[in-house]
């Protein structure tokens, strides 16, 4: 079971007496889990190789139970921050999902900034502005969409793939 910093020390004490609280503030998430009964899911991961100045990014869509519905693995030239280059690959799954006629629910990527961004409002000025822009717009291909962070130890699978498109 999973507990969250946010319900505070004394309810991680009340609840966990054999576990100390350190513990607790290091136990998290780290396995993927299946989307609701006939909803897909899609999670997107980037991979750089600075030698080639190359990025590698994948997609991987499922239904429940895990089953894999489609997959992209895409390399891209040239070298972005890690923010930037996950804003890209998630612009870039989005189109994909949307060429493939698969309407997504749910999207699931270990970039918490982004996922922050995209669910609580931009209030930075920038290139990432204009990349979370373009995500945001294609959001309304897929009728109630959800973004959610998860820790990169559930998002492996899409992260092996990656590195494969370098």
């Amino acid at each position: 079971m999973v507990y969250s910093i946010l319900g505070g020390i004394s309810k991680c004490k009340k609840k966990m007496k054999n576990i100390t609280c350190s513990q607790v503030l290091r136990m998290r998430e780290t396995r993927w889990t299946t989307p609701s009964n006939g909803c897909f899911k899609m999670n997107v991961d980037v991979v750089f190789n600075e030698q080639t100045r190359a990025i590698g990014i994948c997609a991987i869509i499922r239904k429940n139970k895990g089953k894999v519905m489609a997959m992209l693995s895409e390399k891209l030239d040239g070298l972005l921050s890690l923010k930037h280059a996950k804003a890209k690959a998630t612009g870039i799954s989005l189109l994909w999902a949307r060429d493939i006629s698969l309407n997504l629910q749910s999207l699931e990527s270990d970039a918490m900034v982004l996922v922050q961004a995209l669910n609580n409002g931009m209030g930075c000025l920038s290139k990432f502005r204009n990349l979370l822009l373009d995500i945001i717009s294609l959001f309304s291909l897929f009728l109630g969409i959800k973004v959610k962070h998860i820790f990169h130890e559930a998002n492996e699978a899409a992260h092996r793939l990656a590195k494969l498109a370098l």
